[in-house]
This record gives structure tokens, sequence and C-alpha cells, in this order.
């Protein structure tokens, strides 16, 4: 039987030095780019999970999940075989929250 294991990211991010001709303060605009970010992350991390889960590895911690929510059938050698074969789905949701310049702290040069 194949496991199935779905794990939504949530993502919140800061644009600085934001230096296109696109308005991102307009909200249509900026939900198109983080829509587009999170198709990125989703693309990206479907695959490294999924190298990293052959080996029998879990990146996502979601044994832990696991343990922590069914203890009484927790198996964790049984998990390491489980999750070489299982399959997932990752859904990102990315928040913009800010938009700007970045602002930086001048030190002070010893004299």
């Amino acid at each position: 039987m194949t496991s199935r294991l779905s794990r939504q990211l949530k993502v919140r991010l800061s644009l600085h030095n934001y230096a296109d001709d696109v308005d991102l303060s307009k909200r249509e605009n900026s939900a198109l780019l983080e829509e587009i970010i999170a198709d990125v992350f989703e693309q990206n991390t479907l695959p490294a999970l999924q190298k990293v889960a052959v080996t029998g590895g879990d990146p996502l911690s979601l044994g832990q999940l696991m343990r922590t929510q069914y203890p009484k059938h927790w198996d964790s050698k049984a998990w390491r075989e489980k999750i070489k074969t299982a399959q997932f789905k990752v859904k990102a949701e990315v928040e913009i929250r800010n938009i700007g310049l970045e602002l930086l702290r001048l030190k002070p040069v010893d004299k």
C-alpha cells in the first residue's frame, strides 16, 4: 500500500530593492506574483522531496507529525520504509508582506 502525504507550505516574504516596471502596490499585480512564486516553490520542492524520500529521509519531519498524531500506530522502522514509496503533494501559499527598498544600517568606522 502506498502512503499519500500532503503538505502545505506557507511562505511570507519581503521584496527588497524591487526594480521592475510592474506596480506591486496594486493587489492584482502582487497576487499574480504570489501565485507565480508559489508555483515555483511547488515545482522545485516536490522533486527534491521525492529524491530525499527514496533514501528513507524525511526532510519535512512528517514522521514526527505522524508520531504525535497517531502514537499507538507509530513504528519508526516501518516509517522509513513507507516514506520511500510515498506519494507526495505539495501546496504552497505565498504572501508578500513588504515591498520596497532595503534600508542599510551604517556602522561607524574606527579612526
